[in-house]
């Protein structure tokens, strides 16, 4: 019977493998801001345009998530997109054109859309 602690390293172990399978182990994940002030600002469009496109076959392998507050209310809405082997790039002032495009162009055509990234 295995002890307390081995249960709780499986329970770990099981829970790597599933954060794998569904999140990191995708090519390319988008994280769409979700704090209050990013609702206030929109991102709830952006968020139904990336679900509606999902649930029509489209943004196949791509992992969508939420996030919550990054503490820049003057930039947002925000999207982020992180793909395999590349730096993540955070989209800022999003809109659902704008999200259009970034599918298009730096999703499946792997071109960043500078003009629209946070720059420090």
């Amino acid at each position: 019977m295995p002890t307390p602690f081995e249960k709780l390293v499986s329970m770990r172990n099981e829970a790597i493998v599933r954060l794998w399978e569904t999140k990191y182990g995708r090519a390319t994940r988008i994280t769409v801001g979700a704090a209050t002030c990013e609702h206030a600002a929109g991102s709830r469009a952006i968020w139904e345009l990336l679900e509606n496109i999902k649930s029509g076959g489209g943004l196949e392998g791509v992992y969508i998530n939420h996030v919550g507050c990054v503490g820049r209310c003057d930039m947002e809405p925000m999207v982020e997109v992180v793909r395999a082997r590349e730096i993540p790039v955070k989209y800022v002032k999003m809109n659902p054109d704008k999200m259009r495009r970034v599918i298009k162009d730096h999703i499946y055509g792997g071109s960043v859309i500078e003009e629209w990234t946070l720059r420090e």
